[in-house]
């Protein structure tokens, strides 16, 4: 029954969202926008959702005291300086909406209805023409269970070439991503790359590093592809 009704509404962050999606005087609407088959068409809905009202609620279901509450684990506020996160919240999600079609962004029909309008246009592993791929790979997947540092350290130096840490460093102080970064640099090849996310914290190399330089064109280009808004800023770190 779990995976026949969906793995990914299980996450502690996927039911924060659905307690947002399930307002239905929005859903009507939703609906109409994804049905535009142009961003111009698109943007003279918009309007139409993005109302005083639903600002309002917005803030409020966002607000920093609500997600540290139902959203995401308190301690991961701790190096959150940064009082007002929902007005960036909804600052983002507005450009979003006015730069990307609905219909080609499954991450915002998700974070809008809980769900996808369109399997086949949603996550290429939900996808039914992949599933064979899968299938064939799912031996080659190793799922490890540790803390990074410690299973690093098993493994040789330079061992990997590509790491995305997602919002790791989001915490973590400044110092402690610093030394973090330069320590498991050890562990990448020369040219390897290391990726991961800010979200409400200034985090990066900051060139103070010796071994890792921050392709900063190549983590702009990336950055404004990328279908999720929540994020301020994306890096893509290359071992010297």
């Amino acid at each position: 029954t779990l995976i026949k009704n969906g793995l990914i509404h299980t996450g502690k962050l996927e039911k924060y969202f659905s307690g947002f999606a399930a307002r239905k005087a929005y859903q009507e609407i939703i609906h109409s926008i994804y049905n535009s088959n142009s961003i111009e068409e698109q943007k003279l809905l918009l309007p139409s959702l993005f109302t005083a009202e639903f600002d309002k609620i917005f803030l409020s279901y966002f607000s920093k005291e609500n997600q540290s509450k139902s959203g995401r684990d308190s301690e991961k506020y701790k190096y959150v300086n940064e009082k007002e996160v929902a007005l960036g919240l909804l600052k983002r999600f507005k450009q979003n909406m006015n730069q990307m079609l609905l219909k080609n962004n499954y991450f915002n029909q998700y974070f809008l209805t809980s769900n996808f309008f369109d399997l086949e246009n949603s996550y290429p592993y939900v996808k039914e023409s992949n599933f064979n791929l899968l299938k064939q790979k799912v031996d080659t997947i190793n799922i490890v269970t540790e803390e990074l540092e410690q299973h690093l350290e098993k493994r040789p130096i330079d061992f990997y070439t590509k790491g995305n840490l997602s919002d790791i460093f989001e915490y973590m102080s400044e110092d402690q991503t610093i030394k973090f970064l330069n320590h498991i640099s050890n562990y990448f090849a020369s040219k390897g790359r290391i990726a991961f996310w800010n979200l409400y914290n200034q985090r990066s190399s900051n060139n103070k590093i010796s071994k890792l330089k921050t392709l900063e064109k190549i983590s702009k280009e990336l950055y404004n592809k990328d279908k999720v808004w929540f994020y301020t800023d994306f890096f893509v770190e290359e071992v010297k």
